[in-house]
């Protein structure tokens, strides 16, 4: 790893979440199918760090998001802070220490409670501060936000989507969290509206020092926002490094169809735009080999149809591909 995971770090070691399928595999008398939303992932993100995690609709980077929270319980492998199974830890005291911050703003605050309540809850709850300073730290942590105490007593259909998720951010960050864990925090925002509330996060994660985990199918978006990516397909990590890097010169066959089918403001000199060939294969019934070789472009033979690449280091990023044979990534760090 390198020297920056000295700082205080949340980790995910050779982590797996799977679910029962539903439909006719499922019934008792039946052998059940296993959703495998998380295959053997890890990472570890200091504190300081803005995390992206990219891939389209169904890899799993949500439910990564989750596990990382203690929200869904990894089937394999292990959550740590700061050294510390969070398996294991209090939950007041993991949510003292990461929080997250969900996809609709619209869905994720409570509409019978005032927005000063919704942001002081937490302090309530761990029982930090009496009311004169709870009230000072919601107002200053609002005021952080962009907002003020003119919207103390007013509730949430009275706000539009950035304002929204402007509390949501507030409330996430009230309890002065090392880690935040942000999950399609935008995209159910107009692009305008995107804009500010992308502005904001990186101005909070410089002032508070925040390790960022940002989840999101924009690539555009975490190029712009992100010190190092994570590329997932079908519950894998198949490519990580610094984003800059991949984006410069992707090396997985995923990632370089991802960014060439991804919009840009550049477009002339570019070549035109192609989409990923085929559909996702069932995460229910994943095919044997490399998870991609059913879309690949550059599948090799036969190899890839049966065996499954290691995460190998390939100049400075882990990739898992047959076209590598760089040395093992072992952990979710620095080479």
């Amino acid at each position: 790893m390198s020297a920056a995971t000295s700082r205080p770090t949340v980790e995910a070691r050779n982590l797996s979440v799977r679910f029962r399928a539903r439909g006719e595999a499922a019934w008792p008398w039946s052998k059940a199918g296993e959703v495998k939303a998380v295959e053997n992932v890890s990472i570890a993100v200091p504190r300081g760090e803005m995390f992206g995690v990219a891939g389209e609709s169904g890899c799993g980077k949500s439910t990564l998001a989750r596990a990382l929270l203690n929200l869904v319980a990894p089937s394999a492998g292990e959550v740590r802070i700061d050294g510390r199974a969070v398996a294991g830890m209090p939950a007041l005291e993991l949510r003292s220490s990461i929080q997250m911050v969900f996809q609709d703003p619209y869905n994720s605050l409570n509409p019978r409670r005032r927005v000063g309540d919704i942001v002081a809850e937490s302090l309530v709850v761990h029982g930090r501060f009496d009311d004169r300073e709870r009230a000072h730290r919601t107002l200053t942590m609002l005021e952080k936000v962009g907002l003020g105490a003119q919207h103390l007593e007013r509730f949430p259909h009275e706000f539009s989507g950035g304002q929204r998720q402007r509390i949501a951010i507030a409330r996430a960050l009230i309890l002065e969290p090392q880690f935040l864990v942000l999950d399609e925090p935008t995209s159910a925002l107009d692009v305008s509206v995107q804009a500010m509330v992308l502005e904001l996060i990186r101005q909070l994660r410089r002032d508070l020092d925040l390790g960022c985990i940002f989840i999101s199918h924009d690539l555009n978006l975490l190029g712009f926002l992100t010190d190092r990516l994570a590329v997932m397909y079908l519950g894998r990590i198949v490519e990580m490094g610094p984003t800059k890097e991949i984006f410069a010169a992707p090396a997985h066959p995923y990632t370089v169809e991802l960014i060439a089918a991804t919009p840009s403001p550049y477009e002339e000199g570019r070549e035109p735009r192609q989409p990923i060939e085929g559909e996702i294969p069932s995460n229910v019934n994943p095919p044997p080999g490399c998870p991609f070789h059913t879309r690949c472009r550059k599948r090799i033979g036969p190899i890839c149809d049966s065996r499954l690449p290691e995460l190998r280091w390939h100049e400075g990023r882990a990739v898992r591909c047959h076209l590598y044979d760089g040395p093992p990534a072992e952990s979710g760090g620095a080479p």
